[in-house]
Order: structure tokens, then sequence, then C-alpha cells
């Protein structure tokens, strides 16, 4: 996601299918983002007045809409607090937050294509873009994943999970 700002544009997020994306206009009424799809995608508009009447028959609605809100804010603190970690627990958590994604969406949690470029990769965790080949190459060297043009192959949750390590 791209920030609408009249600076240059900075990767701010990832969203995948199945996510609520907009959210933040509820409150300002206005976008902060700007989205653009990496592959052909659905979405589905939701006008501020049908989520209205729709809270009206379901009560639920805006207890799990805020849930989602309140999840994806924490997601964007911890991506804007995290700069200075070191870049191996970065990428590692952008994979590990994808196979989870995919697990939420009964979908393969091992394998999975990676729909960005890596130089998108390498703006939204604030690395050089040869920085992301060399983590892809560690990551296979030390037999924690496969990378296929776009698809990887999660091969060791257990050592992505002490990459990550260092982000807790």
């Amino acid at each position: 996601m791209t920030p609408l700002c009249g600076h240059a544009a900075h990767n701010s997020g990832f969203r995948m299918p199945g996510d609520l994306v907009g959210a933040f206009a509820l409150t300002g009424g206005r976008y902060a983002f700007i989205v653009q799809a990496l592959s052909r995608s659905t979405i589905c508009r939701f006008p501020l007045t049908r989520l209205q009447a729709a809270q009206l028959r379901q009560p639920g609605l805006a207890q799990g809409l805020l849930q989602v809100i309140a999840h994806q804010t924490g997601q964007a603190w911890r991506q804007i607090t995290r700069t200075d970690l070191l870049s191996l627990a970065q990428f590692g958590m952008l994979i590990k937050n994808m196979s989870i994604h995919h697990k939420k969406q009964n979908l393969s949690t091992t394998e999975f294509e990676l729909p960005m470029p890596r130089t998108d990769i390498s703006d939204f965790i604030a690395l050089a873009p040869g920085i992301i080949s060399h983590l892809i190459g560690s990551f296979t060297e030390k037999k924690i994943l496969i990378f296929g043009n776009k698809t990887f192959r999660l091969l060791d949750h257990h050592a992505l999970e002490h990459a990550c390590e260092a982000l807790n």
C-alpha cells in the first residue's frame, strides 16, 4: 500500500485475499493509502451507509470490524518500529505472516506464491533490493525454504520461527 501524500511512494504493507483495505477512511472520511493490485483481484466495495445498516441487523459486525482494524494497526505499528532489527528477522517475519494468512484462508502454509516483486519487498522492510536476494539465498542455504520463480516452499517452520525471534 502506498500512502497518499506528496512524498515519494513507500510500500507500507501487503494485503492478501480476504483482507480488509480502506478501513482507516471510516474515521477520517479519507483514504490514507493507495492500493495497487499485483495480480488479478476482486474487490467488494462497502459504503459506510451500508455498513451502518448492516450493523443494525448484525450487532457483532462492528466488533469484528474493530478487531480487524486493531490487528491491521498493530501490524503497521510493528512494521514502523522494527527498521533497526536484523534483516533476516524482517524477511522471516514477512514469510511467516504470509504463511499465517494462508492458514486463515485454509490454504497451504508451506507452499505459496510471492506476488510482489523483490523491489516492493525491499521497500517494505527498508532494505536494499540486493539484500532480498541474499536473504532468499541464506534461507535456502539454511534449508528453511526453497524459492523458485515466484513460489516459496517453506521447509522448516521451527527454523523460520527462530529467524523471527529478534522481533519478539
